[in-house]
């Protein structure tokens, strides 16, 4: 009986230690979505005062929430709960397959399946009995954009823990306090959620998205007022590299000056080089891309610095450099280093800058992008040449640029 007893207590003091040694995520909170039509239209109202008293410049005289409303185009929604903008850009690339241990039977017209926590919806929940239960997102890349995408990563998870389609139905459910992470069968992880509706963003590294499979096994749950033993979370959504984009803030050449990246919307014109000639010629933005990412400073010798992605390309004499080789969208770049000169246009032409500093940003930051043009393949970004991501485009610019053709 001594034996046994010692084996069980060696037992349960190794897993404890093994618990201990689990690596655990904070998340860092959002935005509170605005789930009350009264109060969504209250701050529209704002929103339009400020946007009459101070027109094109208002967004530095509006809240955070404020902001949030304005980028997101809360008054062109279908319904309050939609949060779309979750990952934009990564999704332009990427799907996610959904299933679950279990999940509580219809009632009525109101389903309680696992792709509700994948819809972009917080009007939907995946609903289940609690511990032990897991819902897995499968990730791969769309079947156009699989050889471009060989290299992305997922690297953010966002969730809206509970039932959010009122404030009465996210008290009454139970909702998740703990989540142990598992990444392609492996545990990763415990994610320590908070008791709020607010958007809950946990940064867990680095991770190959193509077929890539995360698990989320609750461990943990705070009890609901009405229905302790119906576990709920509206949504869990992912961001990741595989999308290149600038800081906020960096400069992009119009007509009339320069516009900041943030406020560039499709159907905007812009100036784009041309590498054959050396001049600008206007170009009709065909789409853009907002996400969160681990952004790279980069400090030239002129004193010109731009934030920018690790697998962004940037032009120089033909070729295309960016901080972390790649091919993503087709186009194969070489390794940014300091002493590379980059292509710059200023003062009416061309000229040719040497990096000298690269410096990485802490945490995941606002980052944006232009997709595509109606011509050619580059854009300025603080004078740099850039590319778009439509890869056909980039190509044409640089054969372009090659041949003179």
């Amino acid at each position: 009986m001594n034996a046994i007893n010692t084996l069980l207590t060696t037992a349960a003091c190794l897993s404890q230690g093994l618990a201990m040694a689990e690596r655990v995520i904070e998340p860092t909170l959002g935005l509170t979505p605005i789930l009350d039509s009264v109060e969504l239209r209250r701050e529209l109202q704002e929103i339009d005062r400020v946007r009459q008293q101070y027109g094109d410049d208002c967004e530095k005289h509006l809240t955070a929430r404020q902001r949030h409303v304005y980028w997101h185009d809360y008054e062109e929604r279908e319904d309050l709960w939609e949060v779309g903008e979750i990952g934009d850009g990564w999704y332009n690339c990427a799907t996610a397959s959904v299933s679950a241990t279990s999940a509580h039977r219809p009632a009525g017209n109101i389903t309680y399946t696992a792709a509700n926590a994948h819809d972009f919806s917080l009007g939907t929940a995946w609903v289940c009995e609690g511990t032990g239960e897991s819902i897995t997102f499968r990730i791969n890349a769309d079947e156009e954009n699989e050889w471009e995408w060989e290299h992305g990563t997922v690297t953010t998870v966002f969730i809206y823990n509970g039932y959010q389609k009122s404030a009465r139905t996210w008290r009454d459910n139970s909702r998740i306090k703990q989540f142990r992470l598992h990444i392609n069968d492996k545990p990763y992880a415990l994610l320590n959620l908070r008791d709020t509706t607010a958007v809950q963003c946990f940064d867990i590294g680095q991770h190959r998205a193509q077929r890539c499979a995360l698990r989320f096994e609750i461990t943990e749950v705070y009890r609901g007022n009405r229905w302790p033993n119906d576990v709920a979370v509206s949504e869990i959504e992912f961001d990741g590299d595989g999308c290149l984009c600038f800081g906020a803030g960096t400069m992009i050449a119009v007509p009339d000056g320069e516009k900041a990246i943030e406020q560039i919307v499709a159907g905007d014109v812009i100036l784009a080089p041309d590498p054959a000639s050396g001049c600008l010629a206007p170009a009709t933005v065909l789409g853009t891309a907002r996400r969160n990412h681990r952004l790279y400073r980069l400090g030239f010798d002129s004193g010109l610095s731009v934030e920018v992605t690790a697998d962004h390309p940037l032009l120089f004499d033909g070729d295309y450099y960016s901080i972390a080789e790649n091919a993503l969208y087709g186009l194969q770049t070489r390794q940014l280093a300091v002493g590379q000169q980059l292509n710059v246009f200023r003062n009416g032409h061309m000229e040719a800058l040497t990096l000298r500093s690269i410096t990485p940003l802490d945490g995941l930051r606002a980052s944006y992008t232009i997709t595509a043009l109606d011509r050619g393949g580059l854009f300025l970004a603080n004078g740099l040449c850039a590319a778009v991501e439509a890869v056909e485009a980039v190509e044409t610019a640089a054969t372009t640029e090659t041949t003179g053709r």
